[in-house]
């Protein structure tokens, strides 16, 4: 078996650990990114950049947009926390930026505790790169 082959075993693999383990995936230009499939609200955009692609999460509640995080993989901003690795075998560093959640005490508490829970969402990416 081809090291393509392997590659594509080991996705099909992570992507029924994934739904099992009630994670939904996000494709990258560079390979996959798992979060928490109970925000199935959250709102996940990308962009590429010369040197690499930002992931930017966010949730809108009543009317009003909250960035949470925002991935960078190969760019080299924000704080490193691993490596993820693309269908050639190519690994590149990920980095995260976390949002600072301004504006947010006029919200009611259970609002404010599920946006945190939100932003925490970025330790199962971290823990789920391939």
């Amino acid at each position: 078996m081809s090291s393509k082959d392997d590659f594509s075993q080991k996705d099909n693999d992570l992507q029924s650990i994934a739904e099992d383990n009630g994670l939904t995936e996000v494709q990258t230009h560079f390979g996959k990114l798992y979060y928490p499939g109970k925000w199935s609200d959250m709102e996940v955009e990308t962009k590429m950049l010369d040197n690499g692609e930002d992931i930017h999460f966010s949730v809108i509640i009543d009317d009003q947009k909250y960035e949470l995080f925002q991935i960078n993989i190969g760019g080299g901003e924000g704080q490193l926390v691993g490596k993820i690795t693309d269908s050639d075998g190519k690994q590149r560093d990920v980095f995260v930026v976390m949002s600072v959640l301004e504006e947010i005490s006029d919200l009611p508490e259970e609002t404010q505790d599920k946006l945190y829970a939100m932003q925490e969402s970025v330790n199962t990416i971290v823990e789920n790169l391939e």
